[in-house]
């Protein structure tokens, strides 16, 4: 098969759209600009640090149960709060309880001491090489879904953690 024969069956049998239309969606022109991640972190940072909150000594979840527990609820919390107001059709309440759940679960990665920017390129890296699903998905039941091709590869967040943590080890003198 030549390419453009790859093409035309890749585009038969997974795509809702021919590949040209992904590939000219990805120009620099109509590409969706990305919040600014650095002032992002800052402003979580800022938030936390004005309240006396300290970041894990260490990457990964804190030995404190308290606190996994308190940001574990507080999410969920703000999860029912985006359900209540799709069900009343409050786009403020919406936006609201969206943007919280975006600033807690920011504040919830500082508060872990994750390397949560690094973690957002590599899903990010993942995600843009799925495709959108042609039909129903077997997986949600709908065409709204972005589904993994063959030969998909996964975020590895686990390398990411080993290498935060390498990083830390190195930067206090301790070796694992």
């Amino acid at each position: 098969m030549n390419k453009k024969q790859i093409k035309k069956y890749i585009e038969d049998r997974t795509l809702s759209s021919p590949i040209s239309d992904y590939e000219n969606s990805i120009d620099q022109k109509n590409q969706f600009s990305c919040l600014d991640c650095d002032n992002l972190i800052k402003n979580i940072d800022v938030f936390h640090k004005k309240f006396g909150f300290e970041k894990n000594e260490k990457v990964g979840i804190p030995d404190d149960n308290e606190l996994v527990n308190f940001r574990t609820s507080f999410l969920m919390e703000e999860l029912a709060e985006y359900t209540n107001a799709i069900t009343k059709k409050d786009a403020a309440g919406v936006l609201d309880a969206l943007v919280d759940i975006v600033y807690i679960a920011l504040g919830t990665a500082w508060l872990f001491n994750l390397p949560f920017e690094k973690a957002w390129k590599e899903v990010q890296k993942a995600n843009m090489s799925k495709i959108r699903a042609k039909s129903k998905s077997k997986k949600r039941g709908t065409t709204f879904d972005v589904i993994k091709p063959k030969n998909w590869k996964a975020p590895d967040i686990e390398q990411i953690i080993y290498e935060e943590r390498e990083k830390q080890n190195e930067n206090t003198g301790h070796r694992i």
